[in-house]
């Protein structure tokens, strides 16, 4: 009887669909053992560079620098060994599928894994886009294509199966490797970063595969998937080209990139210090590497308002890291003086601290909270008169607006200055406690003559005819750049200029 009244409730729900789906998803696996050859080369391509360039390299921070940044260790939720291998196997699963679109071959394959990215290249890629082949890789966790050139990745049950056996190949021998080393946080909180190099670098062999593109273009250097894709380009002799989508820190990998695209002479500093701190003899390789310093990639935008105190509007940013009370504070520091502030708070707050804070000044109508994922920048900038904020880059992005920025430091990271921004002169250093209308109308709210060359040594094209044409600049470099390999000669640029000690180029 309970088998008959199961039964009737199996044929109610109607099994078809599923059972057509799984047979369809099984058939496909069938056809790829079928063609085994080619899955077997894919694996062992794949399993040959992680020999080359194993999976701690790929995961550069997780690896060499989670000790350094302390906040990578206040991750919550989803801990453990096997809750991150749940999360790799998750990760492969949405990203599966049956169909394998066809890309056309280009000249230029652009991978963005945030939004960051796609906004760091999208001048680049818009003006590629009008003179060469171009085609623009999104990573679908965070990005929808908006064109017919931009492509979600997508895994093939071939990728699938590759990624699925070099787990169980290598994930044993990663773990004992990373608690050998005394890396249990790494293991607890990231230990699908460093294997989700198993579904990203036998994605990548396919996807150069079938584009065989001449340049791939990045703005990240130290994540697992972007470092995957240089080692794919780089073992397949294609060449490969950075582009600076936020200010740099000493904690970054060497520049491994044939062209870097860097945003002025302080990362181009730093970059150099990185070289010269994992080896002290190495400056003459450093010189050697091709750089361009083209000023910061985003498309920038103008304040119309200006520096007007009388517009009674503020505007204030914040670091992931800054906790909900120390926002707070601030806020009602700056209240005492703005009729209204507008929040820009940080994507990767956590919603807890977001609801703490909106809940605080819930019945405060002079409070407007500006979310970095459904708020643009522009909309942002363009409402305020002047601009506060704690370790966070979005001092550059507003400075290049026009609009004078403060430095307001948390005492839980006293003389951290992460970005180096007020060593360089870029902000106001300024104390909450002290912002008062009588210390504006001393210190005044325009930009002085010293930030604006601070901003000049972070975003080399400010002040200059290039400055919101950066896009356009990095395409006529390239095109150089494609003109010396076809006549094999030096690159040569007339509109900029080259140092007599090195292979750096600038405005």
């Amino acid at each position: 009887m309970d088998m008959i009244f199961i039964g009737l409730i199996v044929k109610n729900i109607s099994l078809e669909p599923l059972i057509l789906s799984g047979l369809e998803f099984f058939i496909s696996f069938i056809m790829e053992l079928i063609h085994s050859m080619n899955l077997f080369d894919l694996f062992c391509r794949s399993r040959t560079l992680l020999k080359k360039e194993p999976e701690e390299g790929c995961a550069f921070i997780f690896y060499n620098r989670i000790n350094d940044l302390p906040h990578l260790k206040n991750k919550k939720g989803m801990t453990g060994l096997y809750n991150r291998v749940g999360v790799f196997f998750y990760n492969i699963f949405i990203r599966a599928s049956l169909y394998k679109p066809a890309k056309k071959r280009s000249d230029y394959l652009l991978y963005s894994g945030t939004k960051n990215q796609y906004d760091s290249l999208l001048s680049t890629f818009i003006a590629l886009n009008e003179k060469s082949s171009v085609i623009s890789v999104l990573d679908g966790r965070w990005l929808s294509k908006s064109c017919e050139v931009e492509v979600n990745i997508k895994f093939t049950p071939r990728v699938v199966l590759v990624s699925l056996f070099l787990f169980i190949l290598r994930s044993v021998d990663l773990y004992k490797r990373l608690k050998h080393a005394e890396l249990s946080d790494s293991v607890n909180l990231y230990f699908d970063r460093f294997c989700s190099v198993y579904y990203y670098i036998p994605y990548y062999f396919d996807l150069l595969d079938e584009v065989k593109p001449k340049y791939v273009i990045m703005s990240n250097d130290h994540s697992p998937a972007n470092r995957a894709l240089l080692f794919v380009a780089k073992s397949m002799g294609i060449k490969t080209v950075y582009m600076q989508h936020a200010s740099v820190s000493t904690l970054f990998p060497v520049l491994d990139f044939d062209y870097s695209f860097l945003d002025g002479y302080c990362a181009y500093n730093i970059y150099k210090e990185i070289e010269l701190n994992k080896n002290a003899n190495s400056l003459e390789t450093f010189n050697e590497k091709y750089m361009f310093l083209t000023g910061q990639k985003k498309i920038t935008f103008s304040n119309s308002i200006g520096p007007d105190i009388s517009n009674n509007c503020c505007g204030v940013g914040f670091s992931h890291l800054d906790g909900s009370n120390f926002i707070i504070k601030v806020i009602e520091s700056l209240l005492l003086i703005f009729e209204q502030c507008i929040v820009r708070m940080h994507p990767s707050h956590s919603l807890s601290e977001l609801k703490k804070i909106a809940d605080f000044f819930s019945e405060n109508k002079s409070v407007k909270f500006s979310v970095g994922k459904n708020v643009s920048i522009e909309t942002f900038i363009s409402n305020i008169s002047v601009f506060f904020g704690s370790t966070t880059s979005l001092h550059l992005e507003v400075a290049l607006s026009g609009l004078r920025c403060f430095y307001i430091e948390n005492e839980e990271f006293k003389g951290s200055d992460y970005y180096g921004y007020e060593r360089a002169g870029l902000v106001i250093p300024i104390h909450f406690p002290e912002i008062t209308v009588a210390h504006f109308s001393d210190v005044g709210l325009l930009q002085g003559s010293n930030e604006i060359n601070a901003i000049k040594r972070f975003s080399a094209t400010y002040n200059t005819s290039w400055f919101g044409r950066e896009g356009e600049l990095v395409v006529s470099i390239l095109e150089k750049v494609e003109e010396s390999q076809m006549l094999d000669k030096p690159i040569q640029i007339g509109h900029m200029h080259k140092a007599l000690d090195s292979n750096m180029w600038s405005i």
